[in-house]
């Protein structure tokens, strides 16, 4: 038993791993680690409350005090009744010890007295100076308002009245529907060199209104070519569809140029409640460790490496529940569904779409069945790697991006029937 090491009764255990004993002396309870403890049933200790008698002690009313050492005498009692005195003056005469100025100051020094300190009164542009530097790089002071403010931009939009139309006939639950065909007449239209708008409202209130028309019809055209969608049908009893989301983006050259129009239509994932909308969401990718091997790989057997990339790859994803999505703008409604509202209606989707929990499963659950059709076969250390023996050698494919390694006629031919 070293220093360190203390007495104790054991009285149990809290865990496994942990047990309870009684310090012998106070008869506290502690805890310690079980492998750090020694058991001894030979001796056992006695509680330190047990051998010890309580010893009281009476109350002794005529003892002694000390009030020997302060003795009462004529000058004590003349002290006193000047100390009341000065009290009586001191309440009738309060301004005069409000006032410190008028306050006899005494030159007697003094410990473990609190100094008063006088703040002084300065303006506002004093204040200023005094602010540290780190306080103005940190942020401007609360209040402080814009040199150059800057101007928001209002939208105008154009009310053409029809003597045909009246408000009581409008529903107000109704959501307008989007009419790609037609182009709206904007009375005001927004800058060019403006961010990318955020809705399909702001794009139609726009000078570049037919770049982003087709963009979104190009965007539904794939969609519909894919067969992403399912039929529109009313919403099921407890089910509570998925969000919707456009986002365009307007991507640039070199040059800062606008060189193409890009939308797409994305699910709001975060809508998904797990367990209903999806289960598994993991898809595995090459890592940065992998990609050096093949490298390398493919540089000592002198092999070729092509990387080829799927156009909308999770669009091809089968999805393995029932994913029911609000219906987007851009869509028409059919005949016979519009005498409900819109909101009523919701769209099955029959493919993955981007913005889905478990898009990226999908398009490798996908990928991986072509693949083991094809011949190839999953290696079991990395599963993002596929790979296929043939007679003058063999080939790898690496997803989520194909990074293909092998002879360029074996990769002639793996890209051929991938295109397929």
């Amino acid at each position: 038993m070293g220093p360190q090491r203390r007495l104790g009764v054991y009285v149990g255990f809290e865990s496994p791993s942990i047990i309870k004993y009684l310090e012998p002396m106070t008869g506290d309870q502690f805890t310690a680690r079980y492998l750090d403890c020694q058991f001894n049933e030979t001796i056992l200790p006695v509680l330190g409350r047990e051998d010890k008698e309580i010893k009281r002690k009476d109350i002794a009313w005529n003892a002694t005090s000390m009030s020997f050492l302060d003795l009462r005498t004529n000058d004590s009692e003349l002290e006193v009744q000047r100390i009341i005195h000065l009290q009586s003056v001191a309440n009738r005469l309060p301004d005069v010890f409000i006032d410190t100025k008028k306050v006899t100051k005494s030159h007697i020094p003094v410990e473990n007295v609190p100094a008063r300190l006088e703040v002084l009164e300065v303006t506002l542009t004093q204040t200023k100076a005094f602010e540290s530097q780190i306080r103005r790089k940190r942020g401007r002071p609360l209040g402080s308002k814009d040199a150059n403010p800057r101007k928001r931009k209002e939208h105008i939009v154009s009310i053409n009245h029809d003597a045909n139309v009246t408000t009581s006939n409008v529903s107000k639950d109704k959501i307008p529907e989007v009419i790609l065909s037609e182009d709206p007449k904007p009375v005001e239209t927004m800058d060019e060199d403006d961010n990318d708008p955020q809705t399909m409202e702001e794009c139609r209130y726009r000078n570049d209104w037919k770049s982003w028309k087709k963009s979104i019809q190009d965007d539904l055209d794939s969609l519909n070519k894919r067969e992403v969608f399912g039929p529109i049908t009313p919403t099921p009893k407890g089910v509570k569809p998925v969000g919707y989301k456009w986002v365009f983006v307007r991507k640039r050259n070199e040059q800062n140029e606008v060189v193409r129009y890009k939308a797409r239509l994305v699910a709001q994932g975060f809508t998904q409640k797990p367990g209903i909308d999806y289960t598994e969401t993991y898809s595995p990718v090459v890592d940065a460790t992998t990609l050096r091997f093949l490298i390398s790989l493919s540089v000592i057997e002198q092999l070729k490496m092509q990387l080829m990339d799927v156009v909308t790859a999770y669009l091809y994803g089968s999805l393995d529940t029932d994913i029911y999505m609000r219906i987007p703008e851009g869509l028409k409604m059919p005949e016979a569904l519009k005498s409900k509202p819109r909101h009523m209606y919701s769209i099955k989707l029959k493919r993955s779409l981007y913005g889905l929990k478990q898009s990226g499963r999908m398009w490798y659950n996908r990928l991986s069945e072509y693949l083991i059709k094809k011949g190839f076969c999953h290696n079991q250390i990395s599963l993002c790697l596929f790979i296929k023996r043939t007679e003058s050698g063999f080939v790898i494919i690496a997803v989520d991006d194909l990074n293909i390694v092998g002879s360029p006629e074996e990769i002639r031919q793996v890209a051929d029937y991938l295109k397929s």
